[in-house]
């Protein structure tokens, strides 16, 4: 499989000079090469290939000697990204290619092994040109090494990823049990075993302090240095929260995998929550589609199914009898007249996992596999 592990840089004050030198040289890089696909797409010039900007980079570096101090491969790729986006717009697959301004270039890649080096034993990034670079090595690095990217956060943070390939996949014990699962909005998820994993309330609980940070950068005078530090806390926070969802997501997701066998799921999209002005902002929170997305290539890596089935009437179904039992959003539990008393989560789950194992007409399941 192919797989990227991420880890925090501790970089020096010179060495974020540094860093930062390289990150504007190359966003300069990307906008010249853009341009020049402009004006070339102007002139309804059709042949400027990444092969001939390529070949442009050496009279580059002897007129601009800034340039030396970066490695050839780091320039190259630079150029294979304006092309990248200017071949997703000829797909129609994306606009056209927009120019980078200072917070809309983050990251540059090493896409050989040439120019960095891993000491593993001493948890250091050898940068040729920029030094050991403290790195927070939290878990071994698996499978061959492909490229190496520095990304900076608008928080001011530094990460290196390694795009790996060749890793091994996980292996967890073997699992028959089948599990129908409601995404919710007060909790992540409920099993139909009557389990309820997982948190939704991370951008909620820090609220009062966001607002609080945000006044502070509404009041500033754009361009000071005490706004961009406002800014900058104001992007640490929502990191935070965002790492905190995602290691929840982890959690849950794994946790499931690891369970069981079959995993059953509304077939929704998050999109519709987010149109609701009394839900968008829980629905963010929740964060559904990410967590969706690390079950399907956990599922994929552990052998699992992932099974999508039609969301209709879940809520509202009995689970015992099948009888219709409207009900209103507020109206937390199912009270069905034949004695079925449950958590309306709970009945949800129940009904997706019979919508999974026999097919909304109770002949072959017509399901979406995830592979």
């Amino acid at each position: 499989m192919r797989r990227t592990f991420k880890y925090r840089l501790y970089p020096t004050r010179d060495q974020v000079v540094v860093l930062d030198r390289w990150l504007w040289l190359c966003r300069q890089l990307y906008n010249a090469c853009l341009e020049q696909r402009i004006a070339a797409w102007q002139m309804r010039r059709l042949t400027l290939s990444k092969f001939a900007q390529k070949r442009e980079l050496v009279d580059m570096k002897e007129g601009s000697p800034e340039y030396r101090a970066i490695g050839a491969h780091v320039l190259c790729d630079v150029v294979y990204r304006v092309d990248a986006s200017y071949r997703r717009f000829l797909r129609k697959e994306a606009g056209f290619p927009r120019f980078r301004g200072r917070d809309r270039y983050e990251s540059f890649t090493f896409p050989d092994p040439g120019g960095w080096k891993l000491l593993a034993e001493e948890k250091r990034l050898h940068l040729a040109k920029c030094g050991d670079i403290k790195v927070r090595l939290d878990r071994p690095i698996e499978g061959q090494i492909k490229t190496v990217t520095i990304k900076r956060f608008r928080s001011g943070h530094w990460f290196v990823c390694f795009s790996c390939d060749a890793v091994p996949a996980k292996m967890y014990p073997e699992a028959t049990a089948a599990v129908g699962i409601d995404l919710g909005l007060t909790t992540l998820v409920t099993t139909s075993d009557g389990e309820k994993l997982g948190d939704t309330r991370f951008l909620k609980r820090r609220l009062r302090q966001l607002r609080r940070v945000q006044r502070h950068v509404a009041r500033q005078r754009r361009g000071s240095q005490r706004r961009r530090k406002s800014v900058r806390n104001l992007a640490r926070l929502h990191e935070r929260i965002a790492d905190q969802r995602r290691d929840m997501h982890h959690k849950v997701s794994t946790a499931l995998v690891r369970k069981y066998g079959l995993i059953a799921h509304e077939s929704i999209t998050p999109a519709f929550m987010l149109a609701n002005p009394h839900m968008a902002r829980a629905a963010a929170d929740a964060g559904w589609s990410q967590l969706l997305g690390f079950l399907q290539w956990k599922s994929a890596e552990a052998g699992r199914d992932l099974v999508a089935v039609d969301p209709y009437n879940t809520s509202q179904a009995c689970s015992t009898c099948g009888a219709l039992v409207p009900k209103p959003l507020s109206q937390r539990t199912h009270i069905c007249p034949c004695g079925t008393v449950l958590d309306r989560d709970h009945n949800a789950a129940l009904n997706i996992l019979k919508l999974a194992q026999v097919g909304p007409s109770g002949a072959n399941p017509a399901i979406a596999r995830v592979a």
